[in-house]
């Protein structure tokens, strides 16, 4: 048996959980490998710091260092800087505000009441100021990470520096050693796999690693995501690539279904990390280490199942309903704007496009609905002919489901939205600006 862990690390969107690993699970079930935890860790390790006890170790870490600053004769630069953060939230009363936050966020009537929300939002926007104390002052952006000012999540040099990522890391390090760490141990997990979708989530997901790999030697971790592609698109030298994701023993590069059955496929039968498409063996696996080349293979999406989306923990999130990420289409049929690019390792910006017919995507539309009121259609293009077929047949059907959507407005789609009502979600574009649609 190979017991699994699919990871999203931090740090994120906190009002539902992405459906990279939800995709995962369920192509990786049609194999016969149904033993595979998601752990969503982005949402886990933000709500370890507003438990109680924690909120009382970081506000009483925060008051003796605001001692300590106010102290100093001539701070330095940095150190007036942490010291604007520190006395920005030294008077939070986060113990009661915090709570009544999660309370807003996750009930129905107070979370369309403006004056409740913005005052929510503002509260865990301090509270992010307040965590990056044990970290970078000021390194949080909301749930991401800044991208100018003590490090560059851009830079290979900056990500394979394990001091400077576990500085980042630090806001959740308690969180990987006491509640992470033993979950996997008690887990028994033979894989853990570990899945970037943004930029920010680097270090993080880095940090997360080493710390795997110290206390859990034996498992064999995968890192795959957009953002490890890019890395491998780009980097000029295939050996610095390894040595920011030296906590891997493979990395997915491109689509990962079918790399990820190979790899479990491998290790059910004992054997060592496959050589297959999309999968980049860490040189330490290989004879003869070759870096150079890669085989790429991009997936029949139109085989895909319903993605896993029943192991989600949707009681944690910050919405008072559930809504999931629904993907109909990969790719784009435009392929050459210089400013888009997912990094899948062609001499294009993005894969190869593809999409659903419509009896598939209406036949998941009818299987998620009945669990699912909230469906986002997160794409980058579908083509305007599908999009009023598709219009016509969720009408006629009458599914009871709200739609929004997140894909590009090509000329036609005033015509679409007009048959299809774009109604908002349970997420808040103020509280995480990658739930907007456009």
């Amino acid at each position: 048996m190979v017991k699994t862990a699919l990871i999203y690390p931090p740090i994120s969107d906190p009002t539902s959980g992405y459906h990279s690993l939800c995709c995962l699970a369920g192509y990786a079930r049609q194999f016969g490998f149904e033993d595979i935890d998601i752990i969503d860790s982005n949402i886990d390790s933000w709500l370890y710091t507003v438990a109680p006890e924690q909120i009382g170790r970081t506000m009483q870490y925060i008051n003796e260092r605001t001692a300590q600053l106010q102290a100093l004769e001539q701070p330095t630069p940095i150190e007036q800087m942490e010291l604007f953060y520190a006395l920005k939230v030294q008077d939070m009363n986060f113990v009661e505000a915090l709570p009544a936050a999660l309370h807003t966020f996750r009930h129905e009537t107070e979370f369309f009441d403006y004056r409740m929300y913005t005052s929510a939002v503002e509260t865990v926007m301090l509270w992010m100021d307040a965590l990056s104390l044990k970290g970078f002052p000021g390194q949080f952006k909301g749930f991401s990470l800044a991208t100018t000012g003590f490090f560059n999540i851009f830079s290979s040099l900056d990500m394979r520096d394990t001091r400077i990522t576990e500085v980042i890391s630090q806001p959740f390090t308690d969180y990987f050693r006491n509640e992470l760490i033993p979950g996997i141990i008690i887990g028994d997990y033979s894989l853990v796999g570990i899945s970037i979708t943004y930029v920010a989530q680097i270090p993080f997901a880095l940090s997360m690693a080493q710390h795997i790999r110290r206390s859990c030697p034996e498992i064999r971790i995968i890192f795959g995501g957009t953002p490890v592609s890019d890395y491998w698109k780009y980097i000029l030298n295939k050996t610095d690539f390894y040595a920011v994701f030296d906590s891997a023993d493979a990395c997915i590069i491109g689509e990962g279904e079918s790399a990820l059955v190979s790899i479990l496929q491998a290790l059910k039968h004992n054997k060592p990390l496959p050589a297959s498409p999309n999968i980049a063996l860490h040189p330490r696996y290989q004879a003869v280490p070759d870096t150079s080349a890669l085989e790429i293979k991009y997936e029949d999406i139109c085989s895909f199942p319903a993605p896993e989306y029943s192991k989600l923990p949707w009681e944690k999130y910050l919405s008072p309903f559930p809504f999931i990420y629904y993907s109909p289409s990969r790719g784009c049929y435009w392929n050459r704007c210089t400013f888009c690019d997912y990094g899948l390792n062609t001499d294009s910006p993005t894969s190869p496009w593809r999409q659903y017919p419509l009896d598939k995507i209406m036949e998941d539309l009818r299987t998620l609905a009945v669990t699912y009121k909230y469906i986002y259609f997160s794409v980058d293009v579908l083509s305007p002919a599908l999009l009023l077929k598709l219009a016509a047949a969720i009408l006629e059907e009458g599914l009871d489901m709200e739609r929004r959507s997140g894909w590009r407005n090509t000329g036609r789609l005033n015509a679409v939205i007009c048959c299809i009502k774009a109604d908002v979600p349970p997420s808040r574009s103020d509280l995480n600006p990658a739930t907007n649609g456009y």
